[in-house]
């Protein structure tokens, strides 16, 4: 983002801008994800993927 305002989007899976590697796999909305003891999380760069 551009840093635009985000708060009336975020926590509702709606907008993608959180997207992160979660335990292996790409493409989570980190935002839907509750944190526990021993995940893995990285850094997503790049668009997200679209499988069929």
């Amino acid at each position: 983002m551009l840093g635009t305002p985000r708060a009336p989007f975020c926590m509702m899976g709606v907008c993608f801008d959180c997207l992160a590697v979660i335990d292996g796999v790409p493409s989570t909305q980190s935002c839907l994800v509750t944190v526990q003891e021993g995940m893995q999380v990285e850094r997503q760069y790049g668009r997200r993927s679209v499988t069929a």
